[in-house]
Parts: C-alpha cells; sequence; structure tokens
C-alpha cells in the first residue's frame, strides 16, 4: 500500500489541478496507484486497522469503489 500510496504522490509531483486535468497519462496512472491502494485497504485485518485508526479505512475503500 506505501509504494502506491507514495508513486501517486510523486506522479502528481508540484502539478497543478489545472495540469493534472490536461495530462492524461498522469491522471490514468495517478488512479491507477488509487484504485490498488483502496483494493488492498480493503484486505486489511481489522486487527491491523485498529493500529492504525487516524487512517479513514472506509474512506480508502469508497475511493477505490468509486474510481473503478
Amino acid at each position: 500500500m506505501l509504494n502506491y500510496g507514495r508513486d501517486a504522490v510523486e506522479l502528481l509531483g508540484a502539478r497543478t489541478l489545472v495540469e493534472f486535468r490536461s495530462d492524461k497519462r498522469t491522471q490514468y496512472a495517478v488512479i491507477r496507484c488509487l484504485e490498488v491502494f483502496g483494493e488492498a485497504a480493503a484486505r486489511v485485518s481489522p486487527a491491523t486497522r485498529s493500529r492504525f485508526p487516524e487512517l479513514e479505512w472506509r474512506s480508502v475503500v469508497g475511493l477505490r469503489n468509486v474510481l473503478i
């Protein structure tokens, strides 16, 4: 999960929203990273989730569902 999150951030770099919207290749790459991140989040055990209560697990999984 961490790698895909980092990859998404790296792909975005310092792009503005306007730049991001005009760059389809980056859009597809970032969306794919977020899909995989969300899919992995859906498979995290309840015990592990409880160790990271600051993460909004439902939101992460929900975003994945919206993207797909």
